[in-house]
């Protein structure tokens, strides 16, 4: 069963590029505008000038104290940063909201080479319970970003001082992500700058010098603050450059990594799954008892017990003029270990967890012959004869385990229709070799099904309902 981690998968696209990319290339997802760059050491903010940490100087308000080590880009893109201790609070309308997840300092690079050190964390991340139908998940979170510059620092370090004041702190952001993953596994991002700092001279940001050498990766960094902010717009534009409103907020739009305009985002954000090749017209149309949909995955090995990693897809099943759940769990395309000359196309649904050792589900295996794909899957779309099809069967299974073993069910539902002038079956061929492990399987079937007991004990060779299992034994289903 496919897991989906909120965290590692979607907070991580913070900020700018490493300073040793020399490819130049934005990857801050917006946050800030380069030209805010401001090299003022106020001589007058000594070391024993310390401001007020404690008290909010505005509403709103960022406060924070944070300790870590300077990570580099790379480590936090790849996911290998070192936290560091302490958080930031958010005091708006009287009220204060922690965001103490991932607290993290790392050196960055603006895209024209300023050098900054950036320190940020995450507030609560919010998963839609009900996400659209076209989404894996979606949800939002927020993050406070602060900005130093690093040539600052140093100035300030030299001068034997430790506070920025004011317009010497480079910017301080808050900004509201809202993601999205489709179906088809394309991840989008709205991240909008609702808070800026105001660069009065109220707001102040210690930075501890001791122990400090040049503000390089792997050193400690120990910093708090206490910074005015403001939602005004005008500000956040001419402190971050952001221009594109959406709702009232200044938004950045990102797909799949790419910026776009908030156009061509809302168009995408709720597309429906697709192949790389275009299916003929009316080609997923069905009426009555049908098994449609699409799968656009990669090859996996079989494992036989449904934690294959599986891939994006949808697909619907009527029975009986009811729809019948056989994908929220996981689809997948999988060859077995010890018998290569099949594809199976296996979709898992309604899952329930009856206790924690009896759990039951719909399974919907699909056997596609690898034989008859080489011959017939001509480069791009190839609609295919139903010999391509070994077999197609529906069931329900229920799983239990018992004292010293487990018991099984397994009840056929549906079975294709017997006569096949009705099948529908698309393979888009892109990089296929042989269709082997690792190559991508794209499909679209449109099957007619039927549950008509005849036609499933035929195709099953079960002649009652169900069929159990105790370990290796056939068992009367009345015991299971």
């Amino acid at each position: 069963m496919k897991t989906l981690i909120i965290l590692s998968c979607f907070v991580l696209p913070i900020i700018l590029c490493a300073c040793d990319d020399s490819g130049g290339e934005d990857n801050n997802h917006n946050n800030v505008n380069n030209s805010n760059n401001t090299n003022n050491v106020n001589n007058s903010n000594n070391v024993n000038n310390i401001p007020d940490f404690s008290t909010p100087v505005g509403d709103p308000a960022v406060l924070y104290e944070l300790r870590g080590i300077i990570n580099t880009y790379a480590a936090l893109e790849g996911g290998t940063a070192t936290d560091g201790i302490g958080g930031m609070s958010l005091h708006v309308d009287g009220d204060d909201v922690l965001y103490s997840q991932r607290p993290v300092i790392t050196e960055f690079c603006s895209s024209d080479g300023t050098g900054l050190i950036v320190l940020s964390t995450i507030g609560v991340v919010s998963g839609d319970s009900n996400p659209h139908e076209n989404h894996v998940q979606s949800g939002t979170y927020s993050t406070i970003y602060v900005y130093l510059e690093k040539a600052g620092l140093l100035a300030l370090k030299e001068a034997g001082q430790e506070i920025l004041r004011g317009d010497a702190i480079h910017v301080v952001v808050h900004v509201r992500t809202e993601y999205f993953e489709r179906i088809d596994g394309v991840r989008l991002y709205r991240r909008c700058n609702t808070l800026v700092d105001t660069g009065e001279s109220t707001s102040a940001i210690q930075v501890e010098m001791a122990g400090v050498t040049d503000f390089s990766p792997g050193e400690v960094v120990v910093s708090r603050g206490n910074v005015a902010m403001t939602g005004d717009t005008e500000v956040i534009t001419a402190r971050t450059g952001l221009t594109e409103m959406d709702e009232g907020e200044l938004c950045r739009f990102i797909i799949d990594g790419e910026y776009v305009d908030g156009e061509t985002f809302y168009s995408e954000l709720y597309a429906d799954l697709a192949l790389d090749c275009e299916l003929p017209d009316g080609f997923m149309e069905g009426n009555g008892d049908v098994l449609t949909g699409l799968f656009k995955g990669t090859i996996e090995v079989s494992r036989g017990d449904g934690t294959e990693a599986g891939g994006p897809g949808s697909f619907d099943l009527t029975l009986g003029g009811a729809a019948v759940e056989v994908d929220d769990m996981n689809r997948f395309a999988a060859i077995d270990q010890d018998a290569t000359e099949v594809v199976h196309l296996v979709l898992m649904g309604d899952y329930r967890a009856i206790t924690s050792s009896h759990i039951s589900l719909n399974i919907v295996n699909v056997d596609f012959s690898r034989e008859e794909l080489l011959a017939s899957a001509a480069e791009g779309l190839t609609v295919l004869d139903a010999t391509a099809v070994e077999g197609a069967l529906v069931y329900y299974y229920e799983y239990k385990e018992i004292g010293g073993g487990f018991r099984y069910m397994v009840c056929p539902l549906a079975v294709p229709s017997e006569d096949t002038s009705g099948w529908q079956i698309a393979v888009c061929n892109t990089e296929n070799v042989d269709f082997d492990l690792g190559e991508p399987f794209q499909v679209a079937l449109n099957i007619p099904m039927t549950n008509d007991a005849t036609a499933l004990a035929e195709a099953t060779g079960i002649s009652e309902a169900c069929s159990c299992v105790e370990n290796t034994a056939a068992i009367d289903c009345s015991d299971f």
